[in-house]
């Protein structure tokens, strides 16, 4: 069974009815005290920014994204999540303009990856929507040596750093 799209104000509960012949109807829901056979439709948020704009691919960050609209719906039986590329991971409302993704999960891939936000745990926004915001997953980069490794408490020595896998963050690429 799939919601139909909203014809009123969306805010209001719809009471959902199903029959399978199309003319018999009975309240879908109605033997659950909870939900009462109702459905509650909510406008989806809009993501605006990250920060962190990324993370190893090695996962385990956690990622806070700033937008508005992310109290348009909450349910603790049916908790938010974050999806960054294929990966989801819970999510926790913190204003309606503030949700911290709590942990990223790994991935094989280094690049750029869509985020995108599911209030109810199931309907994930997307570019039409709610707008996107890209994450950049990273190859952990590895410190080989610094020099000098020693400098006054006043602070300001210049430290020639080392290694490899070290990148620049950048903007992801502008829509088309």
């Amino acid at each position: 069974m799939q919601s139909p799209p909203r014809h009123h104000d969306g805010l209001t509960p719809t009471l959902l009815q199903m029959a399978l012949n199309g003319q018999q109807f009975a309240a879908a829901g109605s033997e659950n005290p909870t939900r009462n056979g109702q459905f509650q439709y909510y406008r989806q948020p809009e993501l605006q920014r990250l920060d962190p704009s990324g993370g190893s691919v090695g996962g385990g960050s956690a990622v806070t994204v700033f937008g508005r609209g992310f109290l348009n719906y909450a349910d603790p039986a049916f908790p938010p999540r974050c999806r960054l590329g294929v990966g989801v991971s819970p999510a926790v409302v913190m204003s309606d303009s503030m949700l911290v993704c709590e942990k990223v999960d790994d991935t094989v891939f280094s690049g750029f990856a869509t985020v995108s936000i599911a209030l109810n745990g199931q309907d994930f926004t997307d570019s039409v929507e709610g707008g996107t915001v890209e994450w950049v997953y990273y190859n952990h980069p590895t410190l080989r040596d610094a020099f000098p490794d020693t400098g006054p408490m006043s602070g300001g020595t210049k430290v020639r750093v080392t290694g490899r896998g070290f990148i620049m963050m950048v903007s992801p690429p502008s829509p088309l």
